[in-house]
């Protein structure tokens, strides 16, 4: 299951205000056919999740029997989910079938319509995660 985020810190407000200043840039640049420049603001996002990850290191705090580091982990997936999910959305144009799959393994629905789908919240808190799945399988020679 997704697990519910409790922390509020500085870096947990970064992913968020990125992901604001994300949503608007992509809108806005694909309004004005700007496809490329739309996808490269998302894919900022992606790496930004990426760093939010390398620093709360959400596998090493698994290993830990402190119960605030079971917090910390809770609210770096929760985050990390979060912000999967609205990157998913954003992708359902340009890779549709991929991002329906990452959606489904999130236990999300899908995000046909952006109408109240691309805002942060907690929509996947308690979500039942899929089994794991190969999204980009290797091509054999």
């Amino acid at each position: 299951k997704v697990p519910i985020s409790t922390i509020d810190e500085d870096p947990e407000k970064n992913v968020r205000e990125n992901w604001v200043a994300t949503h608007a840039e992509y809108v806005s640049q694909f309004s004005k056919f700007g496809f490329n420049r739309g996808l490269e603001k998302l894919f900022e996002f992606i790496r930004g999740l990426n760093q939010y990850a390398g620093l709360r290191e959400p596998w090493k705090l698994a290993k830990s029997d402190d119960p605030s580091d079971a917090e910390k982990v809770s609210t770096a997936l929760a985050v990390m989910g979060e912000g999967l999910r609205l990157s998913a959305c954003l992708l359902t144009p340009v890779m549709p079938t991929i991002s329906s799959k990452i959606l489904e393994l999130l236990g999300s629905s899908s995000c046909d319509t952006w109408d109240d789908r691309l805002c942060w919240g907690n929509s996947l808190d308690g979500a039942v995660v899929g089994e794991k799945i190969i999204l980009f399988p290797r091509i054999e020679d």
